[in-house]
């Protein structure tokens, strides 16, 4: 059989077993086999490559989604990705049933997973960072939370006419909260 050996630079050799000329305790032989690597990756680190967050922008207390996405599959028994809040009371990621989350899992051959990200009632326009991390790379996303103003007004009847009754329609930007 053979096994294989990497010294302190970039160099990978492959020695047979029992071969005294190619063990790597005679290196005053080395093995037909040895080859340069120094523009090839030997060991494919799996990390985590970004965060999205769809749609990026909307009204509290809208909720949107995040999706954490890893530069390959995840292995068998999957991973999991921490997930933080730079603004937890603007927006934060959450379960199914709404309750806070602080990671999300991403099973064996999966590429990403998706997780519900709950936003609130600002008064102002706001932003929250959600961050991932897996295994010590991090990646992150922005969503902004606008607050929900007056789209328009109406009056009826227009033009108004003094000590006349009017009635007035508001439509919000968005649902009120």
């Amino acid at each position: 059989g053979l096994f294989r050996a990497q010294d302190s630079g970039d160099f990978v050799s492959d020695y047979a077993a029992g071969d005294p000329h190619g063990d790597p305790a005679h290196p005053r032989a080395p093995f037909p086999q040895q080859r340069n690597h120094r523009h090839a990756k030997l060991r494919h680190q799996l990390d985590l490559d970004r965060v999205a967050i769809t749609p990026a922008t909307v009204y509290g207390p809208a909720p949107t989604k995040g999706t954490a996405f890893l530069t390959g599959p995840a292995p068998k028994g999957g991973v999991t990705v921490t997930l933080k809040s730079s603004a937890p009371k603007v927006a934060l990621p959450v379960d199914s049933k709404g309750a806070a989350i602080t990671s999300v899992f991403v099973p064996a051959g999966a590429t990403l997973a998706d997780f519900a990200i709950a936003t609130f009632v600002v008064t102002t326009k706001s932003a929250a960072t959600i961050t991932g991390t897996y295994p010590a790379v991090n990646a992150s996303a922005v969503v902004t939370v606008l607050p929900v103003g007056v789209a328009s007004l109406s009056l009826t009847p227009n033009p108004v006419k003094g000590g006349t009754n009017v009635a007035a329609t508001v439509t919000l930007q968005a649902p009120a909260p």
